[in-house]
């Protein structure tokens, strides 16, 4: 049997045909993977499982190069920042003693607002962060602390210093024991976040902290997400393939004004005609 034969023979089975009859009468065009098309895979296990903590570090690693080297990504990012938030967050008081109200709104802006932070930011500054963080890095993360005397204090932790050192899935000692983790996250039984670990220089230096005592924003896609993902995750590749290209015609073009011509006649000099 030759080639051709035997690719009849394969076709002709009821439960291929049947296969081609299903997909062509099927409601939705995007249902029928036939014809010439590349396979895609179906997706179908949640989030957690679909993105490794390997992958997700690359999209946010990608998300903030763009953003320090692609002016048009960082330009609406920061935009959207000072429309949002800007620098003037400020309180106001809506109850009825008007003379209290008065005394804590001049202790928080006074007071509070310009040292907010352990490291010195105002809370204002902080805000600001939080949308550039939000849609660069995916989501921010502050600890709400305090002062040796008890004085409220907030600390801001980067993207990259929430997570699991090891790539653990399961918390192996203290008070979380035996529940499950992903990328720094730990949840109970119903998927709930419910403490996180910060990763310090070293082992030793790595803290588990309760949900209670986190400010974890993010935008949710989907449900049951544990951490978020920048806002220009969905054209990452395309915006670096542009990059890519910006930078190649760019040396096309450094290339070809580089070259000078120059012409040579008998006289010397400009042709009279």
């Amino acid at each position: 049997m030759n080639l051709l034969d035997r690719l009849s023979s394969i076709f002709k089975k009821p439960e291929i045909k049947a296969e081609f009859q299903t997909q062509q009468n099927s409601r939705l065009i995007g249902a029928g993977w036939w014809g010439n098309r590349p396979y895609w895979p179906n997706f179908v296990r949640p989030i957690q499982k679909e993105v490794t903590t390997t992958e997700w570090r690359t999209i946010v690693s990608a998300s903030n190069k763009l953003y320090w080297n692609f002016g048009v990504i960082a330009g609406a990012i920061e935009d959207k920042g000072m429309l949002a938030v800007g620098k003037a967050w400020k309180p106001k008081f809506l109850g009825d003693d008007k003379e209290w109200g008065k005394r804590a709104t001049d202790w928080l802006v006074n007071q509070w607002y310009p040292v907010a932070y352990v490291n010195g930011l105002s809370f204002t500054d902080g805000l600001y962060l939080d949308s550039l963080a939000l849609d660069r890095d995916g989501d921010s993360t502050t600890v709400l602390t305090e002062t040796d005397t008890g004085y409220p204090q907030l600390q801001m932790i980067a993207w990259h210093a929430i997570g699991s050192r090891n790539g653990e899935k399961t918390v192996l000692s203290g008070p979380y024991r035996g529940l499950r983790q992903y990328n720094g996250v730990i949840q109970n039984e119903f998927d709930r976040a419910v403490a996180y670990t910060i990763l310090g220089e070293t082992e030793k230096d790595d803290r588990t902290i309760s949900a209670r005592s986190i400010d974890f924003l993010m935008d949710s896609k989907v449900p049951g997400q544990l951490r978020g993902f920048p806002i220009f995750t969905s054209a990452l590749m395309d915006l670096r393939d542009l990059t890519t290209t910006q930078g190649y015609i760019k040396q096309a073009v450094a290339a070809a004004a580089s070259i000078g011509l120059i012409e040579y006649n008998d006289t010397g000099m400009v042709d009279p005609m």
